[in-house]
C-alpha cells in the first residue's frame, strides 16, 4: 500500500491470535492460521516505546554523553466498550482472564496506514471486561507488549485503488436478470474480492457473482465493493413485465 500525507488512527489495522510457533534455531515465528481484528468497540489505542538507556562520556568527545539505547519494550493499551459476541478479538482476551504465564502469550500484529507490520508474540496484561455506571455501556480495556522486539516489515501488499462497474444505469424488467461487471485497478492488487449488495432485495436482488434480477416495479442501488472499502454503484429501475 502506498499512503502519503496524515492518517487517521481508525487506518491501523490491529490483530491477535494463538501466540506463534518459534522456530528454536532461528527465532522466526509462525503466526496462527486464525486472527481477530480488534476494533469493535474499541475508541482509542496508546502506543508506547518505552527504553532503557546507558549514558557514557569520552575523552574524545570532549566530556559530552553518548547515549546507547539498549532495550525497547512496544506495547498498546486499548479502551472502549465490551462488545459480546461468540467469536472475536474482545471474547478471545477475556478468555485469558483468569490465565497467567505462557497462557497469556498471544500473537499481535499491527499494519500501519502505510502497510509496514509489527508483528510477533506478546503478553496480555491489564484486562478490564466490564464495569461503569448502570446506564452505560461496559468498559473493555487490555495492553498488549510484544516479547522482545516485534518483526518490523513492509507489507507486499497491493490495495486496490478503485472500483467502477460496466453500467451505472440499467433497465430490466420484473422477472428479468443482467449480470454486472466489477473492473478493478491496479490490475495486480493482492486481493481482488469483490462483494455486490442491493439497497432493496424488495425491488430488485443480486448475487455474489454480481446478477441482477428485478423483482418488482421501482428503483434500487446495487453496490460493488472492495475488501478496502472502494466502491461502485448502478442504478437499476425495474420495469412491469
Amino acid at each position: 500500500m502506498s499512503y502519503t500525507g496524515f492518517a487517521l488512527n481508525y487506518l491501523n489495522k490491529y490483530e491477535i491470535g494463538e501466540a506463534g510457533i518459534v522456530d528454536p534455531s532461528t527465532g522466526k515465528i509462525t503466526p496462527p492460521d486464525k486472527l481477530y481484528e480488534l476494533a469493535e468497540g474499541i475508541q482509542s489505542v496508546d502506543l508506547k516505546n518505552d527504553e532503557d538507556s546507558s549514558d557514557y562520556s569520552y575523552y574524545a568527545d570532549r566530556g559530552g554523553k553518548e547515549t546507547n539505547i539498549s532495550t525497547v519494550s512496544t506495547s498498546y493499551a486499548f479502551k472502549g466498550h465490551r462488545r459480546y459476541a461468540e467469536d472475536d478479538a474482545q471474547a478471545f482476551i477475556r478468555e485469558r482472564l483468569a490465565k497467567t504465564g505462557q497462557d497469556r502469550v498471544v500473537y499481535f500484529k499491527h499494519t500501519e496506514p502505510d502497510g509496514r507490520i509489527l508483528s510477533g508474540n506478546a503478553t496480555l496484561s491489564g484486562i478490564v471486561h466490564g464495569g461503569g455506571d448502570a446506564g452505560e455501556r461496559g468498559n473493555f480495556e487490555s495492553t498488549i507488549t510484544f516479547n522482545g522486539l516485534p518483526d518490523d516489515s513492509k507489507s507486499n501488499t497491493v490495495e486496490v485503488t478503485s472500483v467502477t462497474l460496466n453500467k451505472t444505469t440499467t433497465s430490466i424488467a420484473v422477472g428479468a436478470n443482467e449480470t454486472l461487471t466489477a473492473s478493478i485497478l491496479p490490475a495486480d492488487a493482492t486481493d481482488k474480492t469483490i462483494t455486490f449488495t442491493t439497497s432493496d432485495e424488495q425491488i430488485a436482488t443480486v448475487t455474489s457473482a454480481g446478477k441482477v434480477t428485478g423483482v418488482k416495479a421501482g428503483t434500487a442501488t446495487i453496490n460493488a465493493s472492495s475488501k478496502n472499502g472502494k466502491t461502485a454503484s448502478c442504478t437499476v429501475t425495474v420495469t412491469g413485465a
